[in-house]
């Protein structure tokens, strides 16, 4: 991507042609760690489309709230070449960094020149950081048989029309990786308050992401006409297969829901409770709907469980949260402080999301609050597995399949009412 270059000064040994030929792309180097906060390696490549030579630059990295200041040189660079050079860069207060430290940009000066450049790279090593997040390592530190539980499995649920689909296809297209640009669709997304999930589905992100160890189970949006906490009991326990379709009666498979009961096992059962709510309902519920939902919570955190509340649709009350969704804004607060209030919850269990919509691009502030809730849902995995894992002292056996055939077949044809 090529950018104007600050040129307005007697000491500039270039001409105007070769600072508008010079472009730069600014990554990271072979030996950088990728992880915040610590000390990172950026590569910056400089490409010559003049038909002059550069001559040697002093290159400066200016600080930010993230970088300190650094220095290294650009050597010449040939007409119609490219050179690249590595930067040493010490972070600021290292060790406590979170995404919001992260700049959008960094500014690079040739001999006090400055070029300001967007440093893209930062959108796509998400994956990486979040692969520290394994349940075999969190058993190993408790000293438990870490080969009882592979995965983290994670349920999303809520109102119909609530983006959960969506949701996922955000979090899919920010770990993606820096070279893929396109936008994942994954999950059928619908709009407004049609079921756009069907079924229960089952996103089993290790396929794709090998060091990811979690699934994320998507459900259809809950309405007064198919809430049944019997089915939320066994959704919660893992008994339910994937593709179990809405409307399905459990009455029609009683012999083996019966024979499920005995089994108790934390690897199959979730791990971590997202209940998505539009922000446009929240003056909406009626006094039964609200019961319900702070019974089912009360159920959860009973259980242990830590649910999360993600507020969606945001952005439509704040329209500069789609172009700065990591700040602060009084009103969105305020949707987060009546939630809060509302399922009577604390206000740390209150997030939001801004998901893709109508993009054609990635965007880099959408994916860094995409990581964050992602970080948020699987620390919430973490606590629940090390608090069952304390209380009864075992895990259970990752692998229910015996000759009683207590697992779902795949091909399991069921019926809807």
């Amino acid at each position: 991507m090529s950018t104007p270059v600050d040129k307005n000064s007697s000491e500039n040994p270039l001409s105007d042609e070769a600072w508008e030929s010079l472009e730069i792309e600014v990554g990271y180097s072979e030996k950088s760690h990728q992880k915040l906060g610590v000390k990172d390696f950026l590569k910056v490549t400089v490409q010559n489309n003049s038909d002059n030579a550069v001559p040697e630059q002093r290159l400066t990295l200016r600080p930010n709230k993230y970088y300190r200041f650094a220095m290294t040189t650009l050597p010449e660079i040939k007409s119609h070449e490219e050179v690249s050079v590595d930067f040493d860069v010490e972070v600021k207060d290292p060790g406590n960094r979170s995404i919001e430290s992260l700049c959008r940009s960094i500014a690079i000066e040739f001999d006090g020149f400055k070029r300001e450049h967007e440093h893209k790279t930062k959108i796509a090593n998400y994956s990486r950081r979040l692969g520290d997040f394994s349940p075999s390592e969190l058993l190993k530190k408790a000293n438990k048989d870490h080969s009882e539980i592979e995965h983290y499995n994670i349920l999303l649920f809520g109102i119909a029309g609530a983006s959960k689909s969506s949701f996922i296809n955000t979090t899919f297209t920010m770990l993606q990786g820096e070279d893929d640009r396109k936008l994942s669709r994954i999950a059928a997304a619908g709009g407004g308050g049609d079921h756009a999930t069907q079924s229960l589905s089952r996103f089993q992100v290790w396929q794709f992401h090998s060091h990811l160890r979690f699934n994320i189970w998507d459900t259809w949006g809950l309405d007064k006409s198919n809430y049944d906490p019997d089915q939320v009991t066994l959704l919660m326990s893992g008994k339910l297969p994937p593709g179990w379709k809405m409307g399905t009666e459990i009455s029609d498979h009683t012999d083996r829901f019966q024979k499920l009961a005995q089994i108790e096992t934390l690897s199959t059962q979730m791990h971590a409770v997202v209940f998505f709510v539009p922000q446009g309902l929240l003056s909406d519920f009626d006094e039964d709907d609200v019961k319900r939902i702070q019974q089912m919570f009360q159920c959860l955190i009973q259980e242990e469980y830590n649910p999360l509340v993600i507020l969606s649709k945001v952005d439509e009350v704040e329209e500069k949260l789609r172009e700065n969704p990591l700040e602060k804004y009084d009103e969105i607060e305020g949707l987060r402080r009546k939630t809060a209030g509302l399922f009577k919850i604390g206000l740390n269990s209150v997030r939001y999301t801004v998901n893709y919509l109508s993009e054609t691009t990635r965007n880099w502030d959408i994916e860094a609050l995409a990581y964050e809730n992602l970080t948020a849902i699987l620390e919430s995995c973490e606590s629940f597995v090390e608090s069952r894992v304390m209380r009864f002292g075992k895990v259970g056996r990752t692998d229910v399949v015996d000759d009683s055939g207590l697992v779902w077949p795949d091909e399991l044809e069921l019926k809807s009412s």
